[in-house]
Protein backbone atom coordinates (compact mmCIF):
# COMPACT_ATOMS: atom_id res chain seq x y z
CA UNK A 1 0.00 0.00 0.00
CA UNK A 2 2.57 2.45 0.87
CA UNK A 3 4.81 1.60 -2.13
CA UNK A 4 2.84 3.58 -4.42
CA UNK A 5 3.59 6.83 -2.12
CA UNK A 6 7.33 6.17 -2.00
CA UNK A 7 8.14 8.65 -4.54
CA UNK A 8 6.68 11.07 -2.56
CA UNK A 9 7.78 9.84 0.78
CA UNK A 10 11.49 10.15 -0.34
CA UNK A 11 10.58 13.55 -1.75
CA UNK A 12 9.62 15.07 1.14
CA UNK A 13 12.93 13.31 3.02
CA UNK A 14 15.32 14.70 0.55
CA UNK A 15 14.07 18.36 1.09
CA UNK A 16 14.24 17.84 4.94
CA UNK A 17 16.56 14.79 5.68
CA UNK A 18 15.57 16.04 10.13
CA UNK A 19 11.73 14.38 9.53
CA UNK A 20 10.62 11.87 11.79
CA UNK A 21 9.49 9.26 11.39
CA UNK A 22 5.68 10.16 12.95
CA UNK A 23 6.09 13.19 11.60
CA UNK A 24 6.58 11.58 8.13
CA UNK A 25 3.51 10.05 9.11
CA UNK A 26 1.50 12.72 9.78
CA UNK A 27 2.20 14.53 6.24
CA UNK A 28 1.35 11.71 4.79
CA UNK A 29 -1.97 11.48 6.20
CA UNK A 30 -2.55 15.42 6.13
CA UNK A 31 -1.78 15.85 2.40
CA UNK A 32 -2.69 12.02 0.90
CA UNK A 33 -5.59 10.60 3.79
CA UNK A 34 -3.13 7.90 4.24
CA UNK A 35 -2.82 6.32 7.86
CA UNK A 36 0.40 4.92 8.30
CA UNK A 37 2.62 3.12 11.29
CA UNK A 38 6.41 5.28 11.78
CA UNK A 39 7.94 2.09 11.59
CA UNK A 40 5.51 0.70 8.26
CA UNK A 41 7.40 3.81 7.28
CA UNK A 42 11.08 3.51 8.24
CA UNK A 43 10.85 0.04 6.72
CA UNK A 44 9.77 1.41 3.16
CA UNK A 45 12.62 4.18 3.79
CA UNK A 46 14.95 1.17 4.23
CA UNK A 47 14.02 -0.87 1.58
CA UNK A 48 15.10 2.18 -0.50
CA UNK A 49 18.21 2.37 0.24
CA UNK A 50 18.24 4.76 3.29
CA UNK A 51 20.02 4.34 6.66
CA UNK A 52 18.95 4.65 10.81
CA UNK A 53 20.08 8.53 10.99
CA UNK A 54 22.06 8.85 14.57
CA UNK A 55 21.42 11.08 16.82
CA UNK A 56 23.95 13.08 19.02
CA UNK A 57 24.70 10.16 21.76
CA UNK A 58 25.55 7.86 18.98
CA UNK A 59 22.40 5.88 19.55
CA UNK A 60 19.62 4.94 16.65
CA UNK A 61 17.00 7.77 16.65
CA UNK A 62 13.47 6.07 17.85
CA UNK A 63 10.07 7.39 16.67
CA UNK A 64 7.87 7.35 19.89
Amino acid sequence: MLDRHADVLIGWVEANGDITMPELAARLFAERGVKAHPASLSRLLLRHGFTVKKNAAGERSRSR
